[in-house]
């Protein structure tokens, strides 16, 4: 995976993969590494490309087929005020004309961040 700041500010992790699975396996492998998770709970998948297609003037770039966000949540304590902000958790999913781009933005707790590294890595072996 690579780590990179996406418009100067935004923390994320990012991979392609081929297309040996389609996007629907995908997400129901990371509800599967949700679920499996202690602290972990799955919210919902946003299909994001069916939002933004609906809007009468919308904007995909080229290339993209389909988009979804497996939303979920790390936590069993809310430790500060400011913590919801930081919550809930969002796994990207764009299926490309020729590839999968995952992508996630950074945790603001190191370790969750690797637990999803891990999650992207062990799709790729």
């Amino acid at each position: 995976m690579e780590k990179l700041l996406f418009k100067d500010k935004f923390p994320l992790y990012t991979t392609t993969m081929s297309k040996e699975k389609s996007i629907d396996e995908l997400v129901e492998y990371f509800k599967e590494q949700i679920e499996k998770h202690p602290v972990a709970g799955f919210i919902t998948v946003f299909d994001h490309y069916a939002y933004t297609t609906a809007k009468e003037e919308h904007q995909v770039a080229e290339g993209i087929v389909d988009v979804k966000n497996v939303i979920f949540c790390f936590g069993k304590e809310i430790a500060h005020p400011n913590v919801p902000a930081v919550r809930p958790r969002s796994i990207a999913i764009t299926e490309m004309e020729d590839k999968f781009v995952i992508s996630f933005l950074e945790a603001p707790n190191d370790a969750l961040t690797q637990v999803m590294v891990g999650w992207v890595e062990a799709l790729q072996n």
